[in-house]
Protein backbone atom coordinates (compact mmCIF):
# COMPACT_ATOMS: atom_id res chain seq x y z
CA UNK A 1 0.00 0.00 0.00
CA UNK A 2 1.38 3.39 -1.36
CA UNK A 3 0.29 6.97 0.60
CA UNK A 4 -2.27 7.91 -2.27
CA UNK A 5 -3.93 4.48 -1.98
CA UNK A 6 -4.08 4.76 1.84
CA UNK A 7 -5.45 8.51 1.42
CA UNK A 8 -8.02 7.33 -0.95
CA UNK A 9 -9.56 4.21 1.08
CA UNK A 10 -9.23 6.84 4.04
CA UNK A 11 -6.97 3.94 6.09
CA UNK A 12 -6.49 6.12 8.92
CA UNK A 13 -9.99 6.63 9.74
CA UNK A 14 -11.13 3.28 9.23
CA UNK A 15 -8.33 1.71 11.06
CA UNK A 16 -9.27 3.57 13.87
CA UNK A 17 -12.53 2.47 13.24
CA UNK A 18 -12.03 -1.46 12.75
CA UNK A 19 -13.30 -1.65 9.10
CA UNK A 20 -10.18 -2.16 7.74
CA UNK A 21 -10.33 -6.39 5.94
CA UNK A 22 -7.15 -8.46 7.63
CA UNK A 23 -4.98 -8.14 4.53
CA UNK A 24 -5.78 -3.97 4.11
CA UNK A 25 -4.83 -3.45 7.93
CA UNK A 26 -1.65 -5.72 8.10
CA UNK A 27 -0.66 -3.34 4.64
CA UNK A 28 -1.57 -0.08 6.29
CA UNK A 29 0.26 -0.97 9.63
CA UNK A 30 3.15 -1.77 7.19
CA UNK A 31 3.05 1.41 5.41
CA UNK A 32 3.24 3.36 9.05
CA UNK A 33 6.55 2.54 9.34
CA UNK A 34 7.57 4.59 6.55
CA UNK A 35 5.08 7.25 5.47
CA UNK A 36 5.21 9.88 8.23
CA UNK A 37 2.64 12.01 7.33
CA UNK A 38 -0.14 8.65 7.69
CA UNK A 39 1.66 8.25 11.10
CA UNK A 40 0.44 11.52 12.25
CA UNK A 41 -2.75 11.12 10.76
CA UNK A 42 -3.41 8.13 12.37
CA UNK A 43 -2.05 9.79 16.02
CA UNK A 44 -4.21 12.96 15.50
CA UNK A 45 -7.58 10.73 14.92
CA UNK A 46 -6.59 8.76 18.02
CA UNK A 47 -5.94 11.95 20.02
CA UNK A 48 -8.88 13.53 18.90
CA UNK A 49 -11.24 10.04 19.82
CA UNK A 50 -9.55 10.71 23.36
CA UNK A 51 -10.28 14.56 23.39
CA UNK A 52 -13.76 13.99 22.16
CA UNK A 53 -14.54 11.19 25.32
CA UNK A 54 -13.38 13.37 27.28
CA UNK A 55 -15.70 16.49 25.96
CA UNK A 56 -18.54 14.22 25.97
CA UNK A 57 -18.58 12.84 29.34
CA UNK A 58 -17.93 8.86 28.32
CA UNK A 59 -15.36 8.50 31.38
CA UNK A 60 -17.92 9.78 33.66
CA UNK A 61 -20.73 7.59 32.14
CA UNK A 62 -23.07 5.26 34.39
CA UNK A 63 -22.22 1.56 33.61
CA UNK A 64 -25.09 1.36 31.60
CA UNK A 65 -24.26 4.34 29.07
CA UNK A 66 -20.84 2.86 29.08
CA UNK A 67 -22.51 -0.06 27.93
CA UNK A 68 -24.68 0.79 25.26
CA UNK A 69 -21.30 3.14 23.99
CA UNK A 70 -19.47 -0.45 24.27
CA UNK A 71 -21.93 -2.17 22.14
CA UNK A 72 -21.96 0.77 19.89
CA UNK A 73 -18.69 -0.45 18.51
CA UNK A 74 -16.50 1.79 16.11
CA UNK A 75 -19.84 2.59 14.34
CA UNK A 76 -20.17 5.15 17.30
CA UNK A 77 -16.96 6.75 16.41
CA UNK A 78 -17.80 6.43 12.70
CA UNK A 79 -20.15 9.70 12.75
CA UNK A 80 -17.87 11.76 14.81
CA UNK A 81 -14.99 10.89 12.47
CA UNK A 82 -16.75 11.78 9.37
CA UNK A 83 -15.38 15.58 7.53
CA UNK A 84 -18.97 17.21 8.50
CA UNK A 85 -19.02 16.66 12.30
CA UNK A 86 -15.25 16.18 13.23
CA UNK A 87 -14.24 19.52 11.43
CA UNK A 88 -16.11 21.46 13.78
CA UNK A 89 -15.69 19.70 17.09
CA UNK A 90 -12.07 19.68 16.17
CA UNK A 91 -12.15 23.86 15.91
CA UNK A 92 -13.59 23.48 19.57
CA UNK A 93 -11.03 21.82 20.90
CA UNK A 94 -8.49 24.05 19.24
CA UNK A 95 -10.20 26.66 20.60
CA UNK A 96 -10.22 25.09 23.95
CA UNK A 97 -6.59 24.60 23.87
CA UNK A 98 -5.57 28.21 22.47
CA UNK A 99 -7.92 29.68 25.53
CA UNK A 100 -6.24 27.43 28.01
CA UNK A 101 -2.71 28.25 26.43
CA UNK A 102 -3.16 32.10 26.14
CA UNK A 103 -5.35 32.97 29.21
CA UNK A 104 -5.47 30.08 31.91
CA UNK A 105 -1.81 29.21 31.66
CA UNK A 106 -0.11 32.13 31.78
CA UNK A 107 -2.90 33.05 34.24
CA UNK A 108 -1.93 30.13 36.71
CA UNK A 109 1.71 30.85 36.07
CA UNK A 110 1.37 34.68 37.32
CA UNK A 111 -0.74 32.88 40.74
CA UNK A 112 2.28 30.42 41.14
CA UNK A 113 5.04 32.63 41.10
CA UNK A 114 3.46 35.36 43.18
CA UNK A 115 3.03 32.89 46.09
CA UNK A 116 6.90 32.55 46.01
CA UNK A 117 7.58 35.95 45.61
CA UNK A 118 7.92 38.25 49.25
CA UNK A 119 5.45 41.17 49.29
CA UNK A 120 4.61 43.29 52.00
CA UNK A 121 0.85 42.96 52.74
CA UNK A 122 -1.73 45.58 54.46
CA UNK A 123 -2.43 44.84 57.68
CA UNK A 124 -4.57 46.06 60.61
CA UNK A 125 -4.81 45.20 64.30
CA UNK A 126 -8.40 44.61 65.43
CA UNK A 127 -7.51 43.52 69.07
CA UNK A 128 -8.93 46.72 70.37
CA UNK A 129 -12.13 47.06 67.91
CA UNK A 130 -14.51 44.41 69.66
CA UNK A 131 -16.34 47.12 71.08
CA UNK A 132 -19.93 48.28 70.32
CA UNK A 133 -20.31 51.92 69.92
CA UNK A 134 -17.05 52.31 69.59
CA UNK A 135 -14.64 53.72 67.23
CA UNK A 136 -14.20 51.58 63.71
CA UNK A 137 -11.08 50.90 62.30
CA UNK A 138 -10.13 51.92 58.93
CA UNK A 139 -8.24 49.34 56.42
CA UNK A 140 -6.32 51.17 53.52
CA UNK A 141 -5.49 47.80 50.95
CA UNK A 142 -4.38 47.42 47.06
CA UNK A 143 -6.98 46.59 44.83
CA UNK A 144 -7.18 42.74 44.70
CA UNK A 145 -4.65 42.14 46.87
CA UNK A 146 -4.92 39.92 50.13
CA UNK A 147 -4.24 41.73 53.28
CA UNK A 148 -3.88 40.55 57.20
CA UNK A 149 -6.12 41.39 60.27
CA UNK A 150 -4.87 40.75 63.69
CA UNK A 151 -7.85 39.76 66.64
CA UNK A 152 -8.09 37.82 69.49
CA UNK A 153 -10.65 35.02 70.96
CA UNK A 154 -11.98 36.52 74.40
CA UNK A 155 -9.93 34.54 77.03
CA UNK A 156 -13.31 33.61 79.20
CA UNK A 157 -14.71 31.05 76.41
CA UNK A 158 -12.91 28.65 77.17
CA UNK A 159 -15.48 25.99 77.29
CA UNK A 160 -15.91 25.77 74.00
CA UNK A 161 -13.98 22.73 71.92
CA UNK A 162 -13.35 25.22 68.91
CA UNK A 163 -14.21 28.48 67.35
CA UNK A 164 -15.03 29.30 64.06
CA UNK A 165 -14.40 32.68 62.50
CA UNK A 166 -17.14 34.30 60.25
CA UNK A 167 -16.44 37.40 57.25
CA UNK A 168 -19.06 39.04 56.39
CA UNK A 169 -19.29 41.72 53.49
CA UNK A 170 -20.78 45.31 52.98
CA UNK A 171 -24.28 43.75 52.09
CA UNK A 172 -24.04 41.71 55.36
CA UNK A 173 -23.43 38.41 53.43
CA UNK A 174 -21.30 35.51 54.51
CA UNK A 175 -18.41 35.58 52.42
CA UNK A 176 -16.28 33.06 53.88
CA UNK A 177 -15.94 31.33 57.41
CA UNK A 178 -12.98 29.76 59.22
CA UNK A 179 -12.43 26.93 61.32
CA UNK A 180 -10.01 27.95 65.08
CA UNK A 181 -8.64 25.47 67.04
CA UNK A 182 -8.96 25.83 70.34
CA UNK A 183 -5.12 25.64 70.97
CA UNK A 184 -5.00 28.72 67.91
CA UNK A 185 -7.16 30.57 70.36
CA UNK A 186 -4.78 31.07 72.93
CA UNK A 187 -2.61 33.56 70.80
CA UNK A 188 -3.19 36.55 68.81
CA UNK A 189 -4.84 35.04 65.34
CA UNK A 190 -3.19 36.26 62.07
CA UNK A 191 -5.98 35.66 60.07
CA UNK A 192 -4.70 36.30 55.65
CA UNK A 193 -8.24 37.72 54.06
CA UNK A 194 -8.40 36.78 50.27
CA UNK A 195 -8.83 39.97 47.99
CA UNK A 196 -12.14 41.44 48.19
CA UNK A 197 -14.57 43.69 45.47
CA UNK A 198 -15.21 47.00 47.07
CA UNK A 199 -14.60 49.42 49.46
CA UNK A 200 -17.64 49.55 52.78
CA UNK A 201 -18.20 48.16 55.77
CA UNK A 202 -17.00 44.65 56.94
CA UNK A 203 -17.17 42.38 59.99
CA UNK A 204 -15.46 39.41 61.39
CA UNK A 205 -17.58 37.65 63.92
CA UNK A 206 -15.89 34.65 66.11
CA UNK A 207 -17.97 32.17 66.81
CA UNK A 208 -17.57 29.07 69.49
CA UNK A 209 -17.65 25.34 68.46
CA UNK A 210 -19.51 23.08 71.17
CA UNK A 211 -17.91 19.64 70.93
CA UNK A 212 -20.78 18.26 68.96
CA UNK A 213 -20.46 20.64 66.33
CA UNK A 214 -22.78 23.13 66.82
CA UNK A 215 -22.27 26.77 67.07
CA UNK A 216 -22.70 29.28 69.32
CA UNK A 217 -24.06 32.81 69.65
CA UNK A 218 -21.02 35.35 68.09
CA UNK A 219 -18.65 35.90 71.28
CA UNK A 220 -16.60 38.63 69.63
CA UNK A 221 -17.51 40.84 66.89
CA UNK A 222 -15.04 43.42 64.67
CA UNK A 223 -16.41 45.45 62.42
CA UNK A 224 -13.77 47.62 60.54
CA UNK A 225 -14.11 49.95 57.48
CA UNK A 226 -12.14 48.93 53.90
CA UNK A 227 -10.54 50.91 51.62
CA UNK A 228 -9.75 49.71 48.32
CA UNK A 229 -6.91 51.75 46.52
CA UNK A 230 -5.64 51.42 42.66
CA UNK A 231 -2.76 50.38 42.03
Amino acid sequence: MNHDEAKRMMASERYLLDELASAEREQFEEHIFSCRECALDLRAGAAFIDQSRMILGEREASPATAKVVAEAGPSWWAAWLRPAIAFPVMAILLAAVVYQAGYELPGLRREAAARKTPALLASASLMNANTRGGEVPEVKIQQGKPFLLFVDVPEENNQYASFVAEFYGPSQNLLWSLPISSDSAKNTLSLRVPPVHGSGPYMLEIRGVNANGQKGPEIARYPFELETQSR
